[in-house]
């Protein structure tokens, strides 16, 4: 807002030139007004009066403010303070302090000159703290108070400027520890937009800049308030030299340790040793190394979050590390000898410095110990396991970020099941040639050895047959315990990874699907993993057998064995006709079992609405027609499988009365006896692998409606993409901007060209009559949906440009009709944020909960049924606002959260979410509950159609004014 005076005019400085005329704001005793354009106030390096260096951008003046002179002689540490207008036609007018502070003391000028040090303090504060955070929660403090903290507190005004002058202790600027503090003996000012940070125990006054003025005539408080911000310029520059410094020796290690890696590789090769694992290592942190390597052995590409490592709690590092890279963990306790048992690979900590480590299985009974520091390995012993602290990290690897197919699966499951996988088919394969054994020698004997009457060869091919059938069932025991193995791997694997993906996906994909349908969907992933990994394995394995076994048969007759083939062939083509006949049948029922599902879910979550209405005889009319319907169809799926079983008896006997006939009406005189009978044992052999390969051949075809209903799952492209950006720690700024949106592209508009800004701490009111697009312009802000046209930003980032999930994670939220979950209230507040409970007893005394939680039995632990049937309104809501608000976030999104809450907890609610310094936007239908709001915006028909205050808006006509006059009357 431009300001006037009645001062003399000492001097008007047009700049001509952007940034070639600089004004050097050296002279303490002058001030100068932007009376025209604006200003860019730079920090530059200045020797013997003459400047060198980078410009360094501080803030910018708009027109109507002021730039005060600085004494950098005394107090610039080599730096100084220059004005560049932002256009040729900046105008200042330059006055003397002096003469302004004259003009303070009359009451006609005062307010204006006030104006001027506060927007001068602000913005000068504003651009040395700029990028940093505020606190989520401040002391506020007025004019004329003497106060005493006696633990750190953070301090600032409700609204301007104040000046704090410490009687004991001190503070520092904005909570920085590398910046100078602020002591005893000073008038130092704090704006709205600035802090302090007390230390210790400190006693404070506070003053208002009209008592300071009259206290301090010389203005000497500004001076040192000037020379406390050069010094923090002055930490800032050398703070950025050495971080640039640490950044190039970082890259410099970085370099070496992968021309280390590169050349280790290549020894590697010379010396044969291919297998060593290598683990790229990221310089300074020695537990995304650690993961790294357990992640190199599961298949999990690790990467290291943006922000800088090290600083915290091992945990919560580890937790960055995992939403960056896209997989699951949890904790696990190593107890016993963990070491002598396939865990598979663990991330651990040494028990006596908290280092981290990777705990790598080298085969089943043996672990290796990985140090990030070193680089090398060791096995571990019993002592080397002592060293080990007994809380380990178990990675869980998620699905790549694309459409899946069945193959997909199915490699996915395989990863580190190759060993097992190959033991499976290798015994399979083993058992297959003994079996061959029983045929042949079953032909020498009928043709050799019973006509000779040789008793001793009778035993010894008995005791080779037993031989025989000890070794096939060592074999098949072994193939059954890696079988166990590998699918054990491959359920834990896929599982795991399914439901990740489900939690990943778009919002919008959940609009097409139940609870329980969706629940039904994941688990026939696990079905369709049991078959491929069962089954299928056996189906090979079948098909391996009696592939010799037909060997077998055209090694006796070329012609009966062709013969039987082309039997088989008929057989397999009936039962693969009665097969697909059947899956018609099964692709029915369970689409009525996965939408069963969901009904059921929903009949339980709302049985307690069902027997207030008296519902419950069409509630189980519902589900009666459902499974009826689902019986009467497996009735006749059922009686396909009748026929299949029928024909597998029949079968058998079909082909033994083709053999004996041909053998007695083509083939007589061809086969000899022990041939004979050599042929129908491997035929006997052949016909039971056939048999297995055509039941699991039904399993097989069984899988094909439960992929059917997967599909949508592992083929929706999950909603996070690794090439967005993350945001940051968010300051609370939104901007809305232009933004028009349709659900479907041939529908009608739902809003038109809306913008909306929201600055940080603001609390925004936004209302409207149903359905004219509030909880659409919520949706759009939670990255629900996105804009057709124009775009949403936070602190300045496109979010169609920012990692959606790390956006949410800052994000309060309460939507209209929000669910509570099973379990104890506890949980219900804190979600799965790692807080205490003296945190959800904060939340819950910020929303006027603590007292009705206290009067329960059990309290916090007091159990939520499903659905909150057991909690009244006004508590369900409260408790959703405590989860909203348990983790302090800078953006809160109410839509109609507070509806259900009487007057008094309404008032409590409003002044504890005051006290957040949060980002407010709230969807609001009772107008009373925004009174208070910085800004109110009116929608009608998806358009933007009125702005302002509650008073501005009640005293114009419009929707608003219509609006609040229905609920008063």
């Amino acid at each position: 807002m431009e300001q006037r005076f009645t001062l003399p005019e000492i001097e008007g400085i047009l700049l001509k030139e952007r940034g070639s005329k600089p004004l050097l704001l050296a002279d303490r005793g002058k001030v100068w007004v932007v009376q025209s354009g604006e200003v860019d106030v730079f920090c530059v390096g200045i020797d013997n009066g003459k400047l060198f260096g980078p410009r360094i951008h501080v803030f910018r003046v708009p027109q109507g403010e002021s730039l005060f002179g600085v004494d950098f002689k005394r107090h610039g540490r080599g730096i100084g303070l220059i004005a560049v207008g932002t256009t040729p036609e900046t105008l200042l007018t330059q006055y003397d302090q002096s003469a302004l502070a004259k003009a303070a003391q009359a009451p006609a000028h005062a307010a204006a000159v006030h104006a001027l040090l506060h927007n001068w303090i602000e913005r000068f504060s504003s651009g040395v703290g700029k990028g940093l955070i505020p606190p989520k929660r401040y002391f506020e403090v007025d004019p004329g108070a003497v106060l005493k903290m006696e633990e750190p507190t953070y301090l600032r005004p409700a609204a301007g400027t104040v000046w704090i002058e410490h009687l004991a202790g001190s503070s520092m600027f904005m909570g920085r520890t590398y910046w100078p503090e602020v002591k005893p003996g000073v008038f130092f000012p704090v704006s709205e937009h600035a802090w302090l940070e007390t230390v210790g125990q400190v006693e404070f006054r506070v003053f208002d800049t009209a008592e300071l003025l009259q206290a301090d005539p010389p203005w000497s408080a500004l001076q040192s308030f000037h020379q406390m911000m050069l010094d923090c310029i002055a930490v800032n520059i050398e703070r950025l030299e050495r971080d640039d410094q640490k950044r190039l020796t970082t890259t410099i290690q970085a370099d070496g340790l992968t021309l280390d890696n590169a050349l280790s590789r290549l020894g590697a090769l010379l010396v044969g040793d291919r297998e060593k694992a290598f683990v790229e290592a990221d310089a300074g942190d020695s537990l995304v190394t650690a993961c790294r390597a357990v992640g190199k052995a599961m298949g999990i590409s690790v990467r290291s979050p943006a922000h800088a490592t090290g600083k915290r709690r091992p945990r919560v590092e580890l937790e960055d590390l995992a939403r960056t890279s896209k997989f699951r963990f949890r904790e696990v306790l190593l107890r016993d000898n963990w070491w002598e048992n396939d865990n598979g690979p663990l991330l651990a900590f040494r028990t006596n410095d908290h280092q981290p480590v990777a705990l790598l299985p080298v085969s089943s009974r043996h672990y290796d110990l990985f140090d990030p520091e070193t680089g090398s390995g060791e096995r571990i012993a019993p002592s080397t396991a002592e060293s080990v602290s007994p809380q380990a990290f178990a990675f869980y690897r998620p699905f790549p970020d694309r459409a899946l197919s069945g193959k997909d699966l199915f490699v996915f499951g395989l990863f580190g099941c190759l060993k097992d996988f190959s033991w499976v088919l290798l015994m399979g394969t083993l058992g297959a040639l003994l079996g061959l054994l029983t045929p042949f020698l079953t032909g020498i004997l009928f043709d050799s050895v019973i006509p000779s009457g040789a008793r001793g060869q009778v035993l010894q091919i008995a005791w080779i047959l037993i031989v025989c059938a000890v070794a096939t069932l060592v074999f098949n025991i072994t193939k059954g315990v890696a079988l166990l193995r590998l699918e054990g791997r491959m359920d834990t694997a896929v599982q795991a990874a399914v439901w990740d993906r489900l939690l990943a996906l778009p919002v919008p994909f959940f609009r097409n699907y139940s609870a329980g349908d969706l629940a039904s969907r994941g688990m026939g992933i696990s079905a369709i993993r049991q078959v491929l990994s069962g089954a299928a394995v056996s189906a090979v394995l079948a098909a391996l057998f009696s592939t010799f076994n037909l060997a077998l048969l055209f090694y006796y007759d070329w012609q009966l064995a062709l013969l039987v083939i082309a039997i088989s062939v008929a057989g397999m083509l009936f039962i693969a006709a009665i097969l697909l006949l059947q899956i018609g049948y099964q692709k029915k029922i369970i689409e009525i079992e996965g939408k069963n599902a969901g009904k059921l879910l929903q009949l339980i979550t709302g049985i307690a609405k069902i027997r207030v209405s008296g519902s419950e005889n069409r509630a189980f009319a519902l589900w009666a027609q459902a499974f009826s319907e689902k019986r009467s169809l497996a009735f006749k799926s059922g009686q396909y499988g009748n026929v299949m079983a029928l024909f597998n008896s029949i079968f058998p006997v079909l082909i033994s009365m083709v053999i004996f006939s041909w053998v007695i009406l083509k083939g007589a005189g061809q086969l000899s006896t022990g041939h004979f009978m050599a042929f129908i044992a491997a035929y006997g052999n052949f016909q039971n692998a056939l048999l297995e390969v055509i039941s699991i051949l039904g399993s097989l075809l069984a899988i094909v409606p439960l992929y059917n209903r997967a599909k949508p799952i592992i083929q929706t492209i999950p909603e996070a993409d690794e090439q967005k950006a993350p945001p940051g720690e968010l300051s609370g700024a939104i901007d809305t901007s232009h933004v028009s949106f349709r659900y479907n592209p041939d529908g009608p508009l739902i809003l038109k060209d809306v913008s909306l800004l929201v600055h940080p701490g603001e609390f925004v009111a936004i209302v409207g009559e149903s359905g004219s697009g509030k909880s659409t312009l919520l949706r759009l802000l939670l990255g629900f949906e996105t804009p057709e046209v124009g775009a949403i930003y936070y602190d300045g980032q496109e979010l169609a440009s920012l990692d959606i999930r790390e956006v949410r994670r800052q994000l309060g939220v309460v939507l209209q009709g929000g669910k509570l979950m099973p379990g104890d209230i506890f949980k219900n507040i804190v979600g799965t944020a790692r807080l205490t409970i003296d945190d959800a007893w904060e939340a819950a005394g910020m929303v006027g909960l603590d007292q009705d939680i206290k009067q329960m039995p059990v309290g916090m632990h007091t159990l939520i049924s499903a659905g909150g049937g057991n909690v009244s309104g006004g508590q369900r809501q409260r408790l959703l606002i405590a989860r909203a608000i348990v983790n302090k976030p800078r953006i809160l999104y109410f839509d109609e959260a507070t509806s259900a809450l009487d007057n008094r907890t309404q008032a409590i609610v409003s002044q504890s979410l005051e006290g957040l310094n949060a980002a407010r936007v709230v969807i609001a239908h009772r107008l009373s509950t925004i009174v208070n709001a910085d800004r109110i915006y009116v929608l009608k028909d998806g358009e933007m159609i009125q702005s302002g205050t509650y008073d501005e808006l009640m005293g114009e006509e419009g929707l608003f004014a219509e609006l609040a006059k229905r609920q008063i009357a």
